[in-house]
C-alpha cells in the first residue's frame, strides 16, 4: 500500500518504507574556549533534514570567567531556534574525586522536521567558555520529503 506521494509504503509484514529519507546519523560538536560563541555546523539538509535527538555532555572542569548561565543554542538557518538548554557553569571547578556524567538529552521520535531544502542546523553557546568543553550532539536524517 502506498503513502501519500509515494511518502511511505507498508509493507506485508507491517513495517514501513520509507524511500525518501535516510535515517539514524550521528554527528558530534565540541565547543570550548577556543571556538569563543560561534556557530558549529551539525547538519546541511540536502536537501532536507529531521532530528530525532538533541543533546549535550558538559566535561566536569567547564568553566567560564566568573561563573555564568550558558546557553546551549541548536538553531536551524531557515527557522531559527530549535532548542535552547541552558546550566550554570562556575568560574572555577576542580576535578571530582568520583566519576559522573553530565549529560542532557531531549528524544524524540521526531522533535524536528526541516522542510526547506539546503537548511543548516549549527549549535553554538551564549556565554564563552574559559576552560573544558561541552560535546554537543544530534542524531538526525536526511530527507527529500520537502514542501
Amino acid at each position: 500500500m502506498s503513502g501519500i506521494n509515494g511518502a511511505e509504503t507498508l509493507l506485508a509484514d507491517g513495517d514501513k518504507a520509507r524511500p525518501y529519507w535516510m535515517g539514524n546519523n550521528y554527528v558530534a560538536q565540541t565547543i570550548n574556549s577556543a571556538t569563543g560563541t560561534g556557530l558549529l555546523t551539525m547538519v546541511t539538509g540536502a536537501p532536507g533534514y529531521f532530528l530525532t535527538q538533541l543533546g549535550f555532555q558538559c566535561a566536569a572542569t567547564t568553566t567560564t570567567a566568573g561563573g555564568a548561565t550558558v546557553s546551549i543554542v541548536f538553531s536551524d538557518s531557515v527557522f531559527g531556534t530549535i532548542a535552547n538548554f541552558q546550566l550554570w557553569v562556575p568560574a572555577s571547578a576542580a576535578s571530582p574525586a568520583t566519576p559522573f556524567i553530565l549529560r542532557e538529552t531531549n528524544e524524540g521520535p521526531h522533535i524536528f522536521n526541516n522542510r526547506a531544502a539546503n537548511s543548516v542546523l549549527s549549535v553554538n553557546v551564549l556565554t564563552a567558555l574559559s576552560g573544558g568543553s561541552i560535546r554537543c550532539f544530534c542524531r538526525y536524517g536526511i530527507t527529500n520529503y520537502l514542501g
